[in-house]
């Protein structure tokens, strides 16, 4: 907000007067402070554009990302689905519920079964999915859940992201390290460490301590409603104060933006 301000005081002695006007347009992180900004500060802006906000940000970044990486480590500590599977795999997805065009309209609508591309039994190959392959696929679509099935988040990955994975959580083959050294598991354990709990949990904390539990999602929430989520739908006071908004969501985006 200081640098609001600031920009609003270079605005006004340059022009002579102040802005009549002032709106903000963002996208994720800048999509959630957009929604902030409504929803926080409604009289600092006279219209906002939401972009794919990532507005659950504390079970997105503590839970889901955390998931990904679980549910893609076999008990060796190596990946199990690697970027050599992903072209086929997309292949798959857009054969399955993508349109003449090769776009899937609404992913929500999508019943695409990983297994449809299960390798025949002792054969493997970048072309199919080994039934390991094809439960970690389903675990990607279907997000963090605790063990009784309820769900810990708002979603999965979406079909037809599956392009988007390679290189953000999916690693090459040739890759000894993944999918620990991902970008996803690095934000993850980084944001469990140091951002997502009134005490920070040991030093030794690793992605193996998470908790896939209803516990876990209210701690992290807790916090999350306090300071980094942007998920209040009142927007009365915004509204009250003349502001409009937008929010545009793509619907082939990953959720972890």
């Amino acid at each position: 907000r200081r640098v609001l301000f600031r920009s609003r005081a270079v605005l006004s002695a340059y022009y002579g007067r102040p802005a009549s006007y002032t709106y903000y347009d963002g996208c994720s992180t800048g999509g959630r402070e957009a929604l902030m900004l409504a929803q926080r500060f409604p009289g600092d802006f006279n219209g906002i554009i939401a972009g794919s906000p990532a507005m659950n940000m504390a079970p997105l970044s503590a839970l889901f990302d955390a998931w990904l990486i679980r549910a893609n480590t076999a008990p060796d500590g190596h990946q199990i689905v690697t970027a050599q599977n992903i072209p086929a795999l997309h292949a798959a997805v857009i054969r399955a519920c993508g349109n003449a065009k090769g776009i899937i309209p609404d992913p929500r609508q999508c019943a695409f079964n990983p297994a449809s591309i299960q390798c025949p039994p002792g054969t493997r190959s970048a072309g199919c999915l080994t039934p390991a392959q094809v439960t970690t696929v389903r675990a990607f679509y279907r997000g963090p859940a605790d063990p009784q099935g309820a769900s810990l988040y708002n979603g999965g990955e979406p079909y037809g992201s599956e392009l988007g994975w390679t290189g953000w959580f999916v690693k090459p083959a040739s890759d000894a390290s993944a999918p620990g050294d991902s970008p996803v598991a690095k934000l993850a354990l980084n944001y469990l460490k140091y951002m997502a709990f009134v005490r920070n949990p040991p030093a030794s904390f690793t992605l193996a301590d998470v908790k896939f539990t209803a516990r876990e999602f209210a701690e992290v929430d807790a916090l999350g409603n306090a300071i980094y989520n942007a998920n209040d739908p009142d927007l009365r006071a915004f509204e009250a104060d003349g502001g409009r908004s937008e929010e545009h969501t793509s619907e082939l985006q990953s959720h972890h933006d």
